[in-house]
Parts: structure tokens; C-alpha cells; sequence
């Protein structure tokens, strides 16, 4: 995990051609996790099965940004 950000994004690119923009986007969101899947995915060959690692991978950044959007109300104490 000590690889920068981008040639994680580079390294998951080429196992599962054509998704660099929901990579870039992944990388912008949750660059940590992005480096450790690379890390972990980083001797496997190219496969359909990467796309389904892909779309969690996009699925949780989704999550992520959801809660950052969702503001948090005090709740009101009568």
C-alpha cells in the first residue's frame, strides 16, 4: 500500500479496462481503499470478474458520499 494513489488506479485499469473514470472518481473519494484493493488485486490477470471488484469498489464510494451529504440534525430535546 505504499504506491501512490495513481498507479493504483493504473494497476486496477489494466485488469479491468475502460473504468478509469469511476477509478479517478474512486481514487478522489477513498484513495486509501482504492491503494488497498490495488495492492491485494495487483498479481491477478485480467478478468470479467474484475468489473464486479470494480463495482463495489464504486458502490462503497457511493455510500461514502452519500453520508457525506446527508447533514446531521441535533436532535430537538423537549
Amino acid at each position: 500500500m505504499k504506491q501512490p494513489v495513481g498507479r493504483s488506479v493504473l494497476v486496477l485499469n489494466d485488469l479491468a479496462s475502460g473504468r478509469l473514470h469511476d477509478l479517478n472518481r474512486a481514487a478522489r473519494i477513498a484513495p486509501e481503499l482504492v491503494k488497498h484493493i490495488a495492492s491485494v488485486c495487483e498479481w491477478f490477470k485480467p478478468s470479467p470478474q474484475m468489473h464486479g471488484i470494480i463495482d463495489a469498489l464504486v458502490e462503497q464510494c457511493d455510500k461514502i458520499e452519500n453520508m457525506k451529504m446527508v447533514e446531521y440534525k441535533q436532535p430537538t430535546v423537549l
